[in-house]
This record gives structure tokens, sequence and C-alpha cells, in this order.
């Protein structure tokens, strides 16, 4: 792969495809209860009380026909002017071809 071929989009994490964010978590992070992960940080955006406190986001990384790269996700602190990456990861299989430079900028040029 060459670094200006890469052609990756974000696909936020839904009720639609949780069970495909899960199962690519579990294969990244094989120690972490993906499920448990999602669900606790769904309830947790749901009740945060804070107007400041924007909903965090998740996605799954997808590439060229939909072939499933990794995962990333951001938090919205309680300023509007600051965030943090999360959750960060790519298929162990396709690591150090420059994915996660990319997926880095995307995060970047998301928030």
């Amino acid at each position: 792969m060459q670094k200006d071929e890469v052609n990756l989009r974000s696909e936020l994490i839904t009720f639609y495809n949780l069970e495909e964010a899960v199962n690519l978590q579990n294969s990244i992070f094989p120690r972490e209860n993906a499920k448990k992960n999602y669900l606790d940080a769904i309830k947790a955006s749901i009740q945060s009380n804070n107007p400041l406190k924007f909903q965090d986001q998740y996605f799954i990384v997808k590439g060229v026909n939909d072939e499933t790269i990794g995962i990333w996700g951001h938090y919205i602190m309680d300023r509007k002017d600051e965030c943090c990456l999360g959750w960060f990861g790519i298929k162990k299989e396709l690591r150090k071809k420059g994915y996660g430079i990319h997926v880095f900028k995307m995060h970047y040029n998301k928030v």
C-alpha cells in the first residue's frame, strides 16, 4: 500500500453494526470485554447531564470493498474545545502498513 493510495472511511458504530464492532474490538484487544465497553460508554454518554458534553463517538474503519481495517473513538471532554482519542486499534495483519497514521488523521479532521 502506498500512503497516498489509502481510501478509508469511518462508519459510526450503531445498533446495526454493534456486533461487527464487538468482534473487531475483541480481535484487536482480546483481554477486553468489547460489548460491555461499548454499552457502558453509550450509557455514560446518554446519562450525562452536562450541557457541554457531547455524545462520545466510536467508529469502525473500512477500506476498499468494505474491508474492516480497525476501530477508533473519541471522547468529547467537558469543554467544547477539548477531546481525546480513545479506542484506537488496527487489525494485527494490517499493522505497519500506514493505516494507523491515516486513522489518526481521520480523528483529527473530524474533531
